[in-house]
Formats: structure tokens, C-alpha cells, sequence
């Protein structure tokens, strides 16, 4: 297979993945129930998961329209500013997932902590949906935009050249000796 092909074939393939995560986190079932209890509680947490749909669906459309732009052109240096945006958006796709997670977190602790000042009704309505949406993102959600991610990473090393590969780390003399290494990638013509 060329570079073009694999391009094509992993872009349908993205495209496919935005869809999928489309349908997951913006009618993401186990939310719903959330909202309104916290708006009677009063709380800006409704607000917040109002907030990640918009921004969700804002990054979806838009890695949408990247990957639809990047499978209808051909390949060469225009597609390299789209290759970074593309990375951006995706990497900001992750990080309204974590901000998802810290916001059940956040929920579920507040349940825990505050039994007894928060109302009865509240526990009931929320702590259920609260484990339930926690147990659909670490299991299915996160798993499902990490596989997205590599689609991504696969699209993008089809789109640039590597011109400099720098390797760095250190190992740690502690009990576990673990090693801590990272990896720097510069791109360029």
C-alpha cells in the first residue's frame, strides 16, 4: 500500500471513530439524569456539563471537517498545518474527557463527603447515575477516543516527515527502579 492509500484507509477509518464518539458523548444516557438534580441543587455543575456537550460537539465537527478535508486532498505540504491542528484538537478532545471525569469525580466526592448536608433526594437521584457515567467512561469511553487517538497519530505520521528524533529519560533508583523517558519529535520538510 502507498502513503495516499494508508491516508485514505485510516481517515475513513477516523471518520467513522468521530461519528462513533459523537453518538457516545453527546447522548451519553447516563448524564441526563444529572443535570436537573444539580440545577435544583443549585449548583454550577449543571452548567459545567452543559459547558463539555458544547465543547464536545464543537471539537467533533471540527475534527470532522479536518479529516474530511485531509482524505479529499492530496497529499504534500498544505496538509502539514492540518496534520497540527488535527493533533491539537484531538489532544483537547482528550482533555474535556479528563475534565468530564474530574467533574463526576467531583460529584461522586461531594456525595461522600456532605451525606448529611446534602439533601436526601439529591443522593438518591444522583449517586447511581454519577457511578454509572464514571464506570461507562473509565471502561468504554476512554478506551474508545485512546483507539481514536492512535487513528490520529497514524494520519498524522502519514502526513509529516520526521526530521529530528531525540530520545530522554532517567531511571529511578528507588524500590520499584522504574524508568521515566520520554520522546521529542520534530517535524520539517
Amino acid at each position: 500500500m502507498t502513503n495516499s492509500e494508508d491516508l485514505q484507509r485510516d481517515t475513513t477509518a477516523a471518520l467513522g471513530d468521530v461519528e462513533r464518539l459523537r453518538r457516545e458523548l453527546l447522548e451519553f444516557s447516563e448524564l441526563r439524569p444529572l443535570e436537573p438534580a444539580l440545577r435544583d441543587l443549585r449548583t454550577p455543575l449543571a452548567d459545567d456539563l452543559n459547558e463539555f456537550r458544547n465543547r464536545v460537539a464543537q471539537l467533533l465537527d471540527r475534527i470532522y471537517q479536518l479529516l474530511r478535508e485531509i482524505r479529499s486532498s492530496e497529499v504534500g505540504r498544505a496538509k502539514e498545518g492540518l496534520a497540527f491542528s488535527l493533533s491539537t484538537l484531538a489532544n483537547e478532545l482528550n482533555a474535556q474527557l479528563e475534565w468530564l471525569r474530574g467533574i463526576l469525580e467531583h460529584i461522586e466526592n461531594m456525595i461522600q463527603d456532605s451525606i448529611e448536608t446534602i439533601p436526601e433526594w439529591f443522593v438518591r437521584q444522583v449517586t447511581n447515575p454519577v457511578r454509572a457515567a464514571l464506570n461507562k467512561l473509565k471502561a468504554y469511553l476512554t478506551p474508545l477516543l485512546k483507539r481514536f487517538l492512535s487513528k490520529i497519530w497514524q494520519i498524522i505520521s502519514n502526513l509529516l516527515t520526521p526530521k529530528e528524533w531525540k530520545l530522554q529519560g532517567k531511571v529511578s533508583t528507588g524500590i520499584l527502579g522504574l524508568a521515566d523517558v520520554g520522546i521529542e519529535i520534530t517535524f520539517g520538510p
